[in-house]
């Protein structure tokens, strides 16, 4: 589409994805809760038999197993949710409260690659920005983040008119510092909401990627 602007095949591609990920989401919920509740239901049977023979025992590890890795896909399910809905209202919200939402939400996928999530902010921010989009942002950076990194420590800044997450990341490369799907996907969405995506080399080594976000959306501003 040679003739299209930029911005209009960013918004074409980002929607073709939102439905994807929404059939998803959708379609793997319905199995996922049946595998839930039929290891609910083991877990009540083998409760009885590991006590009396080693066997079941390792039974037990078994299913125990299963229900986290359950619990995991669980939440990446919520997060394909989140990324599909964004019913456009224009309230405000606390900037450090979402970010510990993106941190809860994958709480498990932290946890398997030892890594360590922590924000840190001199003053509180609330925005009227789109929540739901600004959380597909910074879910994405720290799904492309996470599995390289024992330690993400975003820092939020922010005014009036808007305000700022920032991370460095040990073993991002400042040469190629989009390399990975998901950082595309955190700068095309923060590019929709009129924000700026700006990477740079950290003093340590590695990259440092800073999302600058208007504190209020444009669609609100022009209500």
């Amino acid at each position: 589409m040679p003739n299209v602007p930029r911005e209009k095949q960013l918004q074409s591609h980002l929607d073709v994805l939102r439905k994807v990920a929404g059939g998803i989401a959708h379609q793997s919920k319905s199995p996922l809760n049946s595998i839930a509740i039929n290891a609910f239901i083991l877990r009540e049977k083998l409760s009885q038999i590991s006590a009396q023979n080693k066997e079941g025992e390792r039974l037990f590890v078994c299913l125990t197993s299963i229900e986290s890795d359950v619990r995991r896909l669980d939440s990446m399910l919520d997060m394909f949710f989140h990324f599909v809905r964004d019913d456009g209202k224009a309230e405000s919200y606390n900037v450090s409260a979402l970010i510990q939402e993106c941190f809860d939400l994958l709480y498990h996928l932290a946890t398997k690659y030892n890594c360590t999530l922590s924000v840190s902010s001199e003053q509180e921010v609330d925005s009227h920005s789109s929540k739901a989009r600004v959380r597909q942002v910074i879910v994405s950076t720290l799904l492309a983040l996470l599995p390289t990194n024992s330690d993400l420590s975003l820092e939020l800044r922010g005014s009036r008119e808007k305000f700022s997450v920032s991370v460095v990341a040990r073993t991002a490369d400042p040469a190629n510092p989009l390399a990975d799907p998901f950082l595309q996907l955190a700068s095309g969405i923060t590019s929709e909401l009129q924000g700026e995506f700006h990477t740079s080399a950290a003093d340590n080594g590695g990259c440092r990627f800073e999302i600058v976000f208007p504190a209020v959306s444009e669609k609100t501003s022009g209500a």
